[in-house]
């Protein structure tokens, strides 16, 4: 064979793969922005083509120039056209038909109208397959950085691309844009997936001696090499903005006596959803040439690359191509990632299967061309096809992809699988359609955004609600305005979990006439009876597939299959075979399929052939079992790996790639280290296995996966055995391998490293991504006895490769992080299953392990979206704030760079899962819950209803009443239908669509406190405060009964009930009111039963009343009611404590184990429990069958107002101020009855007779304060206390009772003296006190300052050990003398609670505000003052109250500075001193005497008005801004001094709620002094939160150096550097939050504002953090050390 035709054979281009490592590679750049104002902008599409030239005669001598060659430069350029040759090629050598210089088709281009504005140019370079090349010691790679480099200039050369410099593609500033400009791409017969000649020329070169050996580019390009791979991978997400188009050839390629296509057409098309594809009449060698501009092939090709230039121009005249990437980008978080490449694999799969010419018969039958009916849309059609198995229906749904799309339209798909299970929900189906329609439709992408920006969440949102959310609000009425239809092919809807929730969404298109929707199926009873009811609003077109459709298809299947069959001289009976097979596959393509491939096998003659033919069984069943059979006649070895095989691909829970098979192969001996698996998997599995287009492994049909997996009886029947071996592998794979490995993979090219990433190390541990997902659902089913299995769990789960597997699945997740909550329900599913000897041997194990199980969960709702978004800070910021007692703590809390939390921290996960609030909007408050199955929903006092997924506790869809505050909440039995009850209204929604179902009135400012659906969902019950219970009919919107029961007892028509309850049966209501006994009535008579009679006289209940002073044991006045939902019991309790069961068909009364306070109560739905509620914010779990207390939950101290279970019992909802709280504590979990038995003690206390009330009130700390030294923080309570903790170790030092004036009051403000030697408290009652603190070690002598860098906690942490313990302070004693006790009065009233406070240098006086008055004291060494206001005080009384904060100016010590939201007030410590010496001197030195103002002293905070006057000002906002905090700037003398304000104000855009803001200005050196404005003005520099960043900020921590820090809405502490923006005008720095650094962040549930249980103070105190919860006092240690997060808006 001449050398020119292996040349011309063996080695197809590879151009396509170059065009994909640079795009790869311009878009890793750092700090990629598209900034179209600094750079000359180009529009890059590359043309690309094989390699293959002609077939005869010698090498030409016009390979064509190296480098970028501009063939035309137009005056005026839009646009840019690169032509770029494969291996073996050149730049013109490639394009020119018949190897003739001069028939060089990009010259034509030009004259084309359309593209005469285009440069035209080729890129060449030296790639020679044969010859001596001079680079044959490259790769792919080193060609695609060549064509980088002289892309980044090429916008601003002309013509002569030749010495252009190389410059590193990641230092040139250029590159940044290039990435942007590249917007599409047309391949030429493109082996994108490698080429099979690839290895052959290889070895021909070596043979030869050309060096074949030594050229990497041919390894690049060989089938499932490691560079294609991740090349692949890649490319197929950052090309989701480009328009992508591939030809693929149709004509064999003459090679000497044979003919062959080189690349076939799953090879050169990609399968991406954005790209199209059609065929080119010629060969390989023809495809990229053309004879003239009337060859037919150059007028299809151009005619694309003008249809696509213009869709370029046209999206460029709208928004940019970065604007295009962004967009798609954030479509793609929102939609939950939609895994589109694997349904891109899916259909090249499908299509390569096809046999070229099949399928016509669909296009040609009326049903069809109906159905595919252009043009203007009068109505939706749905098409079902339905056959039985092995039919062909996939095949069939592809063939009608791509007609609809060669003849111009775009179509969408989607292919379940029953294999796999992530391919089985429909929520994810219509998430990958929509994603899908966003690549190629510019409006649609505008409309899901503008639904991204509503906040509605996809998580956990309903089937129906995403179909009416996404297409039928948004996608489909784009459709219809442009009269044209959309396109949808759904195959194998019966693989489908609950496939029939699909027919609830097509309803809707009754009234959409866009939609043409294909679906197809097994045959299936219950779709027919759905699609014959659809058929009635619907056109519904269906069509089964028989045997005479099929035919054709058959026939030429079989004869492709039996084309090389070895008959001789006896090829004339093949006919006869070909027919005999076609009749008797009666339709079926997968019988024939494998009766073909046994023929292929087995027959090597003609009576070989006829024997097979004979023995051919009919069904598929039978050929599967004789399959079986002729398996168990293998080799052992053979047999044994053909059963590891088949239970690998049937036991996965997702399709495993034959790189992730061979390595899970590995663990078993007798299929380790296998070579060439593909070929292993056809030769012995090829029955059953099929290794598709994307090299995984799959069942080769659903009847093959179903026959297997119903033959237990098999030796390949899947098993616990199975999974317990697949559970063993994948927790092996786990512990082998670092995540760097993982987070290597995903970069793909090293930034650092010019040369190609090792692949071998990326692919070392394939399977290492399925073991993390799904190793634990394959421990679920796994064997309870195995001991090697529990060891390797626990070796596991106690190393370092787990933290790695939870950072992995973060990355791999959506924002539900569903992937860890399934983990730990199938740990605890397993543990559960334990082998009672492993229990008794590893009991400590099993213990840490159970800890995992509530560990795994907690991180998901704790961490969520910031361990989803960043999830290597497991370690460092998450871990941390973990409880000391959890696994995840224990295991791995001893790290170097993790923060270092000091004090009071958390020791255990408390039983609450969660809390319901709404972020950033106003908060109203909560006043009624309820829950289904899915969602709880949370009702307002503003007349919204939230909806929340109950398992995620993230919010999915809000409703409104329209400012009416909702009563009552009810969701129907099925969780459908949501009642809500306002002031003289119900209305109900549908909970997937959100669409109003039923609105019922009422008269006479009727109250519907109680809403109960029947048991059938047909009716609803509405009882109504004014003694009306009303039914109505949900269908026909009537009522049908009433009932007003006080027309039977008259006593009742003036009063309205308290409470009202139905019991299980819904014939009795139980009604309360006040002083009078709870009553019984029958509804369906209209009558009483029995009214409630006290009988309750145990000793507890006697002493009780007797403390409390009763005389008797009436109860008239009931506190809360609640029916049994099992049993016709009824729980009561009363104001005096009384809590009991009363069952009033034997009137039997069992009163509670202790008394306690009942103000709401729910029961459980299996009634086991009953829980109750309080105001002082308990939660108490009873047993219902002996009234015992079984747990408390006291967390949370807001006031309980409403309880709810879930409809499982193992959740309990209960709303409090403006939240929702989620528990879920382990006697639900375990139930009431197993959790009385296995507790060994009571988890309360027996305290009979004692009050739930009179438990102690958890005191909170309510401010604090560092002491300049940063040594001791002082704290101060809610009941009067101060308490005094050390900064190095987090204890608390010293606690004093009654500090201050009013002993029991609230201290609210704390101020530390000079040196630390006094300390001033106030109070919420106006009471100050000042006292000396005394600390001294236990000699009595001041303990010394510590030297030792431990204790320096400066400007730097970086030496702090928080393991050590402090040897200074654990020596010391604190005690307090009293210099100053006093209360502040105005006119002779109290002031108010003091806000802030400030003691001079030579400590002797002090600085008290509050929010209508400052004073200012004489701290005299004498006896403590008595009370009320002496000689020693000075006054200034303002005439708005606001609240103002009292700070030292940061360098002149004797400055005092007064802010508030107006202005800033300066003042002087030495003229203060002067006015109270004076007052001595005066004859009445009892009264106060007012503060004399200081000139010049006044600077106003005018910014902070927004342009408005200082009338309007007043008139709108002077009581409505207020000053949180207040800080100065700690930096050196010679730096600009800055004030710091926190304010609080209402939104800028006028809307509901309040917004923070931080404001930044700059402190004039010359205060105080003469000054020619009448008014003089603080100047702001910079401002944040004010408009676009309203709900960012939500605290300012403090200042350190020239950084302020402030907490966001998400938990982050953040910080902003100010020091660039010190001489800026203030308008470039409004809202300046483009750029700033992220630190560490809280867990979420400790940051939400409205809840007294979570963090309420925050401090920085130089690098260190201080919080505080409820009473305890936290340390943050490290925190600010480091570099941190960068982020940049």
């Amino acid at each position: 064979m001449p050398m020119e035709a292996i040349q011309a054979i063996l080695f197809p281009g590879t151009l396509g793969l170059q065009s994909k490592f640079i795009f790869h590679k311009i878009h890793q750049l750092p700090l990629l922005r598209v900034n179209r104002e600094h750079s000359q902008t180009s529009y890059s599409i590359r043309t690309h083509s094989p390699s293959i030239q002609g077939s005869s005669g010698s090498a030409p001598a016009f390979p064509g120039n190296l480098d970028l060659t501009v063939i035309h430069e137009p005056a005026s350029r839009n646009l840019d056209i690169i032509f770029v040759h494969g291996l073996g090629g050149g730049s013109r050598k490639t394009w020119s038909y018949n190897k003739n210089p001069n028939i060089f088709w990009p010259e034509w281009v030009p004259q084309i109208p359309q593209l005469n504005r285009a440069r035209i140019s080729t890129f060449g370079y030296d790639a020679s397959v044969l010859g001596a090349s001079k680079v044959s010691d490259v790769n792919v790679e080193t060609f695609a950085r060549r064509m980088l480099h002289c892309l980044s200039v090429h916008g601003t050369q002309n013509r002569d691309m030749f010495g252009m410099a190389c410059v590193k593609a990641d230092k040139d500033p250029a590159l940044k844009n290039l990435s942007a400009n590249i917007s599409g791409a047309i391949f030429l017969g493109t082996p994108h997936r490698g080429s099979p000649q690839a290895k052959k020329l290889r070895s021909v070169l070596k043979f030869f001696g050309r060096g074949g050996q030594d050229k990497e580019y041919i390894k690049d390009i060989m089938i499932n090499s490691g560079f294609l791979q991740m090349l692949n991978d890649d490319f197929r997400h950052l090309s989701t903005r480009m328009k992508l188009f591939s030809f693929y050839e149709q004509l064999k390629t003459s090679i000497g006596s044979m003919e062959m296509m080189i690349v076939e057409q799953a090879s050169a098309v990609l399968g991406y959803a954005q790209e199209e594809s059609a065929p080119l009449y010629a060969n390989h060698h023809l495809v990229c040439k053309f004879s003239s501009p009337a060859d037919t092939n150059y007028i299809t090709v151009t005619q694309t690359l003008v249809g696509m230039a213009d869709k370029i121009l046209e999206e460029i005249n709208v928004t940019t191509p970065g604007d295009r990437k962004r967009h798609v980008e954030e479509i793609y978080k929102f939609l939950q990632s939609p895994d589109l490449t694997s349904t891109e694999a899916d259909l090249c799969a499908i299509q390569s299967k096809r046999v070229e010419g099949s399928c016509q018969w669909i296009t040609k039958n009326p049903f069809f061309i109906g159905w595919q009916q252009t043009g203007i849309c009068i109505y939706s059609e749905i098409l079902w096809i339905h056959g039985v198995p092995g039919t062909g229906k996939s095949v069939i749904a592809a063939s009608i992809i791509d007609e609809i799309r060669r003849n111009g339209s775009s179509c969408y798909y989607y292919f379940f699988k029953s294999a796999d299970v992530s391919k089985q929900s429909l929520d994810r189906c219509l998430l990958l359609i929509a994603y899908q329609i966003s690549l190629e439709d510019r409006s649609v992408r505008e409309e899901i955004l503008k639904l991204h920006g509503t906040k509605f969440r996809v998580v956990g949102a309903e089937l129906l609600l995403l179909w009416q959310k996404i297409f039928i609000t948004l996608i489909l009425p784009i459709y219809v305005r442009n009269g044209l239809p959309l396109y949808l092919v759904i195959d194998a809807l019966d693989e489908a979990q609950y496939a029939t929730e699909i027919f609830p969404l097509l309803k809707a298109l009754r009234s959409l006439p866009s939609l043409r929707l294909c679906i197809t199926s097994r045959p299936n009873s219950e779709f027919a009876k759905e699609f014959a009811v659809l058929s009635k609003s619907i056109k519904v077109s269906t069509h089964s597939v028989s045997a005479t459709d099929t035919m054709e298809d058959i026939s030429k299947m079989v004869e492709k299959a039996l084309s090389t069959l070895p008959l001789g001289e006896n090829m004339h009976i093949k006919p006869q075979i070909v027919e005999t097979v076609i009749s008797k596959s009666e339709g079926n393509f997968l019988w024939a399929s494998l009766v073909s491939k046994q023929i292929m096998n087995e027959g090597f003659n003609k009576e070989s052939v006829l024997r097979v033919l004979g023995e051919i069984p009919p069904g598929m069943d039978q050929v599967y079992e004789e399959v079986l059979e002729k398996m168990q006649h293998f080799q052992p070895q053979k047999r044994e790996l053909a059963r590891w095989m088949i239970q690998w691909t049937l036991g996965s829970f997702q399709p495993l790639t034959l790189v992730q098979l061979k390595e899970a192969l590995s663990f078993q001996p007798p299929a380790a280290n296998i070579s060439q698996l593909g070929y292993w998997i056809t030769e012995l599995c090829g029955s059953f296995l099929v290794v598709d287009a994307r090299d995984t492994v799959q069942p080769i049909h659903t009847t093959a996966r179903e026959f297997l997996l119903g033959t237990s009886f098999s030796e390949y029947a899947i098993t616990t055995d199975t999974h317990t071996h697949i559970a063993k592998a994948c927790i092996a794979t786990l512990q082998k391998s670092p995540m760097a490995d993982y987070a290597a993979r995903k970069m793909s090219f090293s930034a650092q490293n010019d040369s190609l990433t090792d692949v071998s190390r990326l692919n070392s541990y394939p399977l290492r991504v399925y073991a993390a997902q799904w190793w634990s659902a394959h421990l679920k089913l796994s064997r309870g006895d195995d001991t090697d299995l529990f060891n390797l769990i626990n070796g596991l789960m106690n190393s370092r490769r787990f933290l790695d597997c939870i950072k992995q699945l973060a990355e791999m997740e959506g924002a539900d992080l569903i992937s860890m909550i399934r983990m730990a329900k199938n740990l605890k599913s397993y543990l559960e299953t334990l082998d009672t000897q492993i229990i008794e041997d590893k009991r400590d194990d099993i213990r840490l392990l159970s800890l995992w199980t509530v560990d795994l969960i907690r991180l998901s709702t704790e961490f969520g979206d910031n361990l989803r978004e960043f999830p290597s800070s497991i370690e460092k910021n998450m871990i941390p704030f973990c409880p000391t007692n959890s696994a995840i703590y224990r295991c791995f809390s001893k790290r170097d760079n993790r923060l270092v939390l000091l004090g009071d921290t958390l020791k255990n996960w408390d039983t609450r899962l969660g809390c319901l609030t709404r972020a950033n909007s106003n908060p109203s408050t909560a006043t009624a819950v309820a829950s289904s199955s899915k969602l709880a929903a949370v009702g307002h006092q503003d007349g919204t209803i939230s909806l929340w997924n109950s398992l995620s506790c993230q919010m999915v869809n809000e409703l409104d009443l329209e400012g009416n505050s909702i009563l009552s909440l009810a969701f129907n039995n099925k969780g459908s239908i949501i009642a809500a009850g306002c002031r003289n209204l119900v209305m109900l929604w549908n909970t997937s669509t959100a669409v109003e179902v039923l609105s019922i009135s009422f008269k006479d400012h009727a109250e519907p406190f109680s809403i109960i659906f029947s048991a059938d969902d047909a009716f609803i019950i509405v009882i109504l405060r004014n003694n009306i219970m009303q039914v109505y009919d949900l269908e026909e919107g009537t009522k049908v009964n009433e009932f007003n029961w006080s027309a039977e007892d008259k006593d009742l028509i003036s009063s309205f009930p308290l409470y009202a309850c139905l019991d299980s049966t819904q014939t009795r209501m139980a009604l309360a009111y006040r002083g009078k006994p709870v009553s019984i009535w029958d509804v369906e008579q209209k009558s009483i039963i029995k009214r409630f009679k006290p009988s309750c006289s145990t000793p507890s209940h006697q002493r009780v009343h007797e403390e409390r002073g009763f005389t008797n044991f009436t109860h008239d006045s009931a506190s809360a009611i609640e029916f049994s939902t099992v049993t016709s019991e009824l729980f009561i309790s009363f104001s005096d404590g009384t809590f009991l069961k009363w069952d009033p068909d034997h009137d039997k009364q069992t009163p509670a184990s202790r008394h306690s306070d009942v103000h709401v109560m729910r029961c459980s739905p299996d009634g086991a429990i009953i829980a109750t509620g309080n105001y002082g914010g308990q939660i108490s779990l009873w047993a219902t069958a002996t009234m015992e207390l079984l747990h408390l939950l006291n967390e949370d101290d807001e006031g309980v107002k409403r309880i709810e279970f879930s409809p499982d019992g193992r959740r309990i909802f209960d709303i409090r101020s403006v939240y929702c709280n989620v528990w879920q504590p382990e006697v639900l979990m375990r139930g009431a009855e197993m959790y009385q038995k296995t507790q060994s003690l009571s988890p309360i206390a027996a305290a009979s007779g004692t009050f739930s009330h009179t438990f102690e009130q958890q005191m909170s700390i309510t401010c604090i304060a560092p002491s300049a030294n940063r040594e001791f923080i002082l704290a101060g309570t809610d009941n009067g206390k101060i308490l005094l903790y050390s900064m190095y170790t987090g204890k608390k030092l010293f606690e004093q009772k009654y500090a201050c004036p009013s002993s029991s009051s609230e201290i609210t403000c704390i101020a530390w003296g000079n040196e630390g030697e006094m300390i001033a408290i106030g109070n919420n009652t106006s009471g100050i006190a000042v006292r000396r603190l005394i600390i001294s070690n236990r000699t009595g002598k001041k303990p010394p300052p510590p030297n030792n860098p431990y204790y320096q906690d400066g400007n730097s942490d970086s030496t702090f050990s928080g393991g050590d313990e402090d040897p200074t302070h654990s020596k010391i004693s604190v005690t307090t003398a009293l210099v100053l006790k006093a209360s502040v009065r105005v006119d002779g009233r109290l002031g108010g609670a003091i806000t802030s406070m400030l003691i001079d240098k030579t400590n002797t006086l002090l600085a008290v505000s509050t929010r209508s008055s400052d004073t200012i004291w004489k701290l005299d060494p004498a006896p403590p003052l008595a009370k009320g206001q002496s000689a020693n005080c000075l006054v200034n009384i303002y005439e708005y109250q606001k609240t103002r904060h009292i700070l030292q100016h940061p360098t002149d010590r004797d400055l005092i500075m007064l802010v508030d939201s107006d202005a800033v007030r300066f003042r002087r410590w030495s003229s203060i001193e002067q006015q109270i010496s004076k007052l001595n001197e005066t004859e009445n030195a009892s009264s106060p005497a007012y503060l004399a103002p200081e000139t010049n002293s006044y600077y106003a905070l005018t910014a902070i008005r927004r342009d408005r006057t200082e009338e309007e000002w007043k008139r709108t906002h002077t009581d409505q801004v207020e000053v949180d905090a207040a800080l100065v700037s700690n930096t050196s003398s010679n730096k600009t001094q800055c004030l710091f304000t926190c304010i609080s104000a209402p939104r800028s855009n006028e809307g509901p709620g309040r917004q923070t803001e931080i404001w930044v200005w700059k402190l004039p050196e010359d205060i105080l002094e003469p000054n020619d404005s009448s008014l003089p003005r603080l100047v702001p520099v910079c401002s944040i939160g004010v408009s676009s960043s309203a709900t960012r900020i939500q605290a300012m921590l403090g200042v350190d150096a020239m950084k302020f820090y402030f907490l966001d809405s998400r938990g982050w502490v953040c910080s902003k550097d100010y020091e660039t923006m010190l001489n800026t005008p203030h308008a470039q720095n409004i809202d300046h939050l483009h750029e700033f650094d992220m630190w560490f962040f809280f867990p979420r549930g400790q940051v939400i504002p409205a809840m007294s249980s979570t963090i309420s103070q925050f401090l920085i105190s130089g690098k260190s953090v201080i919080y505080t919860k409820k009473d305890k006092l936290v340390i943050i240690k490290k925190g600010l050390r480091g570099k941190p997060t960068t982020i940049t808006n």
